[in-house]
């Protein structure tokens, strides 16, 4: 995964900054970048792309549904989202208990794991919308993005720009985060693979 600039050691510093567009539904590209000028932006990704996708993942699953309870499956599914998801610096699952309380059940790093906290501090954010609203919620860039008013700034200044998040079950309120330090950090094939977890940590 790429380092982002003043990112101490391999991808975060937790020190500075607070304690921590729907995907085919209002799809907005921002400003070219890089990552940006590789690959086009779809709000769909292509069949035959997500057909070859879920192709190499069959053996992905038989390997994270190992032997082991649910949240150390959720575990190898973060990971793994974080290590093969191109655009992916953090991946964290959030979940509502039996008791209405929401917290993260599984995060690849610590930085996941504080812009979850981040979330359910402020209450905002596009991994409760998903969750609450049984949709998916791409921030293609934060700076330039006002739903959420208050989880934006505070995930910036941690140096997030793009978050990716699925909803995971109706029956329990959860759903799959993964954040990138770049804009427009998840492509089409990004999205597709990350729609891939997600629907690993569905039936986990």
């Amino acid at each position: 995964m790429r380092q982002s600039p003043g990112i101490q050691s391999r991808r975060y510093r937790l020190a500075s900054g607070p304690s921590l567009s729907k995907v085919g539904v209002a799809y907005r590209p921002t400003v070219a970048t890089d990552r940006a000028d590789r690959r086009k932006h779809y709000p769909i990704a292509d069949p035959e792309e997500v057909a070859d996708l879920e192709s190499s993942f069959s053996e992905v699953a038989v390997a994270l549904f190992a032997p082991g309870t649910v949240v150390e499956c959720l575990a190898r599914i973060v990971d793994m989202a974080e290590q093969t998801v191109d655009g992916c610096d953090g991946a964290g699952v959030v979940a509502v208990d039996s008791k209405g309380m929401v917290s993260t059940v599984a995060a690849s790093n610590p930085l996941a794991a504080a812009l979850d906290k981040v979330q359910v501090g402020v209450d905002e954010g596009p991994g409760l919308d998903a969750s609450n609203l049984g949709l998916t919620f791409y921030a293609a860039d934060l700076a330039d993005d006002d739903r959420w008013p208050t989880f934006g700034p505070a995930a910036m200044s941690l140096n997030v720009r793009s978050v990716l998040a699925y909803s995971l079950s109706a029956d329990r309120l959860s759903a799959l985060n993964l954040y990138g330090f770049l804009p427009a950090a998840f492509g089409a094939t990004d999205r597709a693979q990350g729609q891939l977890f997600a629907t690993l940590a569905r039936v986990a």
